[in-house]
């Protein structure tokens, strides 16, 4: 799960005042730099003309500074203001002004990527989609921590997790950029509970997973059964949720399979 905008509303209820409306005008933009203007306009429209809510400023403010990270100024500030509403005959108009402090443009001092126990000692580099000396901005590690954590999740360590954490250098207008893995622990599968089938049925799904209770949990096993079951007379029309419970303490995982017929959807629950 990715870590909260630290920018972002907190959690609250909105209420909407439906009379009298009170819409957003336009947004007037200050101070953006001169090369990023016609990016930062493509980001509008700003839901000029639709109801205005203070929440919503947000939502302009972060994708400002998505265009201006993008571009190397990792240091961008963006303050939102609003000017008194205007009486527009039965409905009010709201201005945003939207100041840009831009900062300098950041450039790649090093890049190291940990790939964790399963690639102990391996140079990733060949991964990596820019070098030290650019300018920041441009993704860093292109697929490289998708890649790593799949291949972790396949080898069962279901509770991996890949940190990209950027360290600036404010004096020098510099950024280090670091990969790392957190592998968590390795599962196994502990028990498998299926449903709906007769005991025939059962068997061969148990054959055809390839994983029994005590093997290294492996996830892409689950996902090739519905391969395997769409080519199998015994298995046709068939089709499966499943539900894998961890149980953290054990490193185990209980896999529960739930079969129905095509059509029949409705009667499945994914735990």
């Amino acid at each position: 799960m990715g870590l909260r905008d630290p920018e972002a509303s907190p959690p609250s209820i909105e209420f909407s005042i439906l009379d009298p409306q009170i819409l957003l005008d336009k947004v007037v933009l200050q101070m953006v730099p001169e090369e990023l203007v016609p990016e930062v306009q493509s980001e509008g429209p700003w839901a000029e003309g639709r109801p205005y809510s203070a929440l919503g400023d947000w939502s302009i403010r972060s994708r400002i500074k998505r265009v201006l990270h993008a571009r190397g100024y990792l240091d961008a500030q963006v303050q939102i203001s609003r000017q008194p509403p205007r009486k527009d005959g039965d409905r009010y108009q709201v201005v945003l002004e939207v100041a840009v402090n831009a900062g300098p443009v950041f450039h790649i001092s090093s890049i190291a990527a940990d790939g964790g126990p399963l690639f102990e000692g391996r140079n990733l580099s060949q991964y990596f989609t820019v070098k030290p000396g650019d300018a920041a901005g441009p993704p860093v590690f292109g697929g490289l921590g998708a890649e790593l954590a799949a291949f972790y999740r396949h080898s069962g360590y279901a509770d991996v997790d890949v940190e990209v954490q950027p360290t600036l250098d404010r004096e020098h207008a510099l950024v280090a950029y670091r990969l790392d893995v957190i592998p968590g622990p390795v599962y196994h599968l502990r028990s498998v509970a299926i449903k709906n089938l007769d005991a025939p049925q059962e068997n061969r799904v148990r054959e055809l997973l390839g994983m029994k209770p005590g093997d290294v949990f492996l996830d892409e096993a689950v996902n090739g059964l519905y391969r395997k079951i769409a080519d199998d007379p015994l298995l046709k029309g068939y089709r499966f949720s499943f539900g894998p419970k961890r149980d953290k303490t054990a490193n185990a995982i209980d896999l529960s399979l739930d079969f129905f017929k095509n059509g029949n959807e409705s009667k499945v629950t994914i735990k």
